[in-house]
């Protein structure tokens, strides 16, 4: 056989041993233990945001550690977004 007969062999032998060796994890694998951390950013939060010169520019409020709601897009009281 010449060499560009066996080739397709070759690369189809060597694609099957490769996607193969990826199973071969086994049975007993146990997933690595993650730290999750308790906030994004080492810094404090401040208080509030500063207030701004138009009607709705009341300062904002954090409020850490409060669950958002599943439908969060009603809080801001579009038509748009909550078609």
């Amino acid at each position: 056989m010449s060499f560009f007969v066996r080739l397709p062999l070759l690369l189809c032998a060597a694609s099957a041993a490769a996607l193969l060796t990826g199973c071969a994890v086994g049975p007993n694998f146990e997933r690595p233990a993650t730290q999750t951390p308790g906030q994004y950013d080492s810094s404090d939060l401040p208080a509030g945001t500063t207030a701004t010169a138009n009607p709705n520019g009341t300062p904002q409020a954090f409020a850490a550690g409060q669950d958002i709601p599943a439908e969060w897009w009603v809080l801001f009281h579009s038509e748009p977004l909550n078609a």
